[in-house]
């Protein structure tokens, strides 16, 4: 659809502007990790893991998607549904959600005004594409997306996706091959 690559530009527009336009909205301030109280070197550095594991896991997962071949993703020959695979058994969002975590963490590590507004801009750009997103995903899939939904939260992990709990993908039945009226089409990863 035609709002993904909308949100793409929109996203190059506010990284350079993120990046070229950036004013320091309190003194420079340099941060001395060795000053840090243990707790939260140990809370904000826990964040920055889990971001980058997040998204080292995608790139794994999908580095011709992410890196911009996708020819054979938009196969129309190609059986699509939703994927129930780590990293989208963990969270439905997971590139997001390193994002969100990684800019948290440097916050948490830093505790400066510059980097909580950095890390609140991140986090309504994000919840606004998450949003859009999921209309998109809810409307091509219905209730096979709903599913998943129910089962999977979008940025945070539950407790017990560490305990060995996992999501189960719906059982296919004879009407409407377990995807609902709308049918089937795209998912956040599509498997064939």
């Amino acid at each position: 659809p035609s709002e993904r690559g909308f949100y793409g530009i929109m996203t190059l527009a506010a990284w350079s502007a993120l990046v070229f336009l950036w004013k320091p909205v309190q003194s420079y301030y340099v941060w001395d990790m060795w000053k840090t109280p243990l707790p939260r070197f140990v809370i904000g550095a826990g964040l920055i893991l889990y971001a980058v594991v997040s998204m080292l896991s995608i790139m794994y997962l999908i580095p011709d998607h992410i890196f911009g071949v996708t020819a054979r993703y938009n196969d129309p020959t190609r059986k699509k549904e939703v994927y129930y695979h780590y990293p989208y058994s963990m969270v439905r969002h997971p590139g997001s959600s390193g994002f969100l975590f990684f800019s948290w963490g440097f916050y948490v590590l830093s505790l400066s005004l510059n980097h909580a507004v950095f890390a609140a801009g991140w986090t309504v750009f994000i919840f606004i594409g998450t949003y859009l997103e999921e209309q998109g995903l809810r409307e091509e899939f219905g209730t096979a997306y709903d599913d998943y939904a129910r089962q999977v939260p979008p940025f945070c992990p539950k407790l017990g996706f560490f305990a060995g709990e996992r999501p189960h993908p719906p059982k296919k039945d004879d009407d409407n091959d377990g995807y609902g009226s709308r049918g089937h089409a795209r998912s956040p990863l599509l498997r064939s």
